[in-house]
């Protein structure tokens, strides 16, 4: 419940959530690390990064699990991080953390976490993940995005106790596993 409330903002007035608010400035500093790494595993030093951040009013009074979000207060939040090598946009990423469905365009997720990707390129390409708990019916019910998050640390620790002193770069922010060597 902090985390809704006090760190995303969720329910304050927008006036109250800005750039300069404490955890805005966190979670813009932890997205700007995520493209820093993207970076770095494409073997690309970005000449400069451009963060953004905005949020969207609540267009109706809400009843969520921290209690009441009335209409007109902060109901989601959108992080943005640009990064430009030689004058020119190399990566855009967003991060949207919300409460109530269809705020300001944003995309809709089919259930409550989705990632997507698009490469502008020849050719180009676009890729959405949804993170669900099942594909099928029933089973078991948990917090999709929590064990993903999680599966990332854990099965990181193999790869972070063989790797030489010095600071870890993985190749992805997803489960990672190292190269397995085939044998000789």
């Amino acid at each position: 419940m902090v985390m809704l409330a006090e760190a995303l903002g969720i329910g304050k007035p927008p006036a109250e959530v800005t750039a300069e608010s404490p955890y805005t400035q966190y979670f813009t500093a932890m997205f700007s690390e995520v493209a820093t790494a993207f970076g770095h595993a494409i073997n690309v030093k970005f000449d400069r990064l451009e963060a953004g951040f905005e949020t969207a009013p609540a267009t109706r009074d809400l009843e969520i699990a921290i209690g009441r979000v009335a209409e007109g207060t902060v109901a989601g939040s959108k992080y943005t991080i640009k990064g430009f090598v030689a004058g020119h946009e190399l990566l855009s990423l967003e991060v949207h953390w919300l409460v109530e469905r269809g705020l300001a365009d944003w995309p809709i997720p089919a259930d409550r976490y989705q990632w997507g990707v698009e490469i502008e390129g020849r050719p180009s390409a676009r890729m959405v993940v949804d993170v669900v708990p099942s594909l099928g019916d029933g089973g078991e019910d948990y917090e999709a995005g929590f064990m993903a998050t999680a599966a990332t640390a854990v099965l990181a620790i193999p790869g972070l106790c063989a790797a030489p002193p010095g600071i870890f770069h993985p190749p992805v922010f997803a489960p990672w596993t190292p190269q397995v060597q085939p044998p000789a």
